[in-house]
């Protein structure tokens, strides 16, 4: 497959503007230079983590419509969201991020406030604490990790 898609930007001639990194253990400053991030899944991910930590860095976010990033993504609002296997709908949404600086700020934007506001330790803590109080658990702090105590 990777062989496959080398091919393929090369018969188009774009070695200069893709670059396959691999595996990489410093994401986050790489991230920091995208204009947006496409995450194209065609199978079911329990989370879409690459989702959240490009809307947290304020990248907006394509990305198909597979596992919990219906979950995560209000199409056009905060991000956009395509059918798994629909090229032309994931090509057209590429261009249009492409032409219009405009939306990709306003998606940007919308994306990091969904994070912060849905997704923030400080908005999560407290639902997870009620819910191991529902199972009976008291669950505390312990130098900003979550610990149970039975």
């Amino acid at each position: 497959y990777h062989d496959e898609i080398v091919r393929r930007i090369a018969e188009l001639g774009l070695e200069e503007r893709i670059i396959l990194t691999g595996y990489r253990p410093d994401v986050a400053p790489i991230m920091e230079m995208m204009d947006f991030v496409v995450h194209c899944s065609v199978r079911d991910e329990p989370f879409g983590m690459v989702v959240i930590e490009a809307m947290s860095r304020s990248i907006p976010v394509i990305a198909t419509n597979v596992g919990g990033v219906p979950d995560i993504i209000e199409n056009g609002r905060n991000g956009i969201m395509v059918e798994v296997g629909d090229v032309s709908a994931m090509a057209g949404a590429i261009e249009s991020l492409l032409d219009n600086e405009a939306q990709r700020i306003k998606i940007a934007e919308a994306g990091r406030n969904t994070v912060f506001e849905c997704f923030s330790a400080q908005h999560t803590l407290p639902k997870l604490e009620r819910l191991y109080e529902e199972f009976g658990v008291k669950p505390f702090l312990l130098s900003n990790r979550l610990v149970t105590s039975h």
